[in-house]
This record gives structure tokens, sequence and C-alpha cells, in this order.
């Protein structure tokens, strides 16, 4: 069930959920969560666009769907390449970007912007 996420201390939490998660199981997407979370939230509007995380028996999940301008999009841990892959529209939509710790953060910047 997707739980959305109405305030920034909302995202904040979510956000550290993820980065915990990562730390356990994917070190190597552990650096570059800030660089998304931070390229994503200065386009995003609280209110007007929308955040949805995948949440079961009220654990969060690392799924995120974002919405803005209208276009959604997922964020989805992609276990066989180890990286976060970013979807169009839903978990089956095609791979737009892929990110790991060695994507630029002008790469993530360009990712976001073209959204």
């Amino acid at each position: 069930m997707a739980q959305s996420l109405k305030t920034n201390k909302d995202v904040d939490r979510y956000i550290k959920i993820v980065k915990v998660m990562a730390a356990h199981h994917a070190q190597h997407v552990l650096g570059m969560i800030d660089h998304l979370q931070i390229a994503v939230r200065a386009r995003l509007q609280l209110g007007i666009d929308d955040i949805s995380v995948y949440s079961r028996n009220e654990n969060i999940s690392r799924t995120c769907w974002v919405t803005m301008n209208g276009n959604r999009k997922v964020f989805v841990w992609n276990r066989k390449t180890k990286t976060i892959d970013l979807r169009d529209g839903s978990l089956q939509g095609g791979i737009l970007y892929s990110f790991d710790h060695t994507t630029p953060r002008s790469e993530i910047v360009k990712a976001i912007s073209e959204w």
C-alpha cells in the first residue's frame, strides 16, 4: 500500500529510513541518496506535487513514487545492478536513469531537471 508523505518532516523521516537500509544492504548507493533527495526537493512543491512510498504492515520500503507537474516517476532499488533506478510512471515503466556511487552529482541534477 502506498503512503503519502505530506510534510518535510515526513520526507526527512523517509530519507533517514532509506539511508539506514542502504547502510546495511547497499553501501555503494548510500552517498548519492542525499544528492537525489536534494535535487528532487529543489523542484518539489509539497501540497501540489506528490510523494508516496510503499508501506506494508507499517514498514516503509525503498520504493518511492514522485509526481511533479503531472509526471509520475518511481525510484526503486535494483538488486541485480545494485543501483537506484528512476522509472517512468510505474514499477514496470522503462528505466530512465540508474544511479550509484559513481554517478556524478551533475548527472543527478540533470535527470531530475528533465522531469
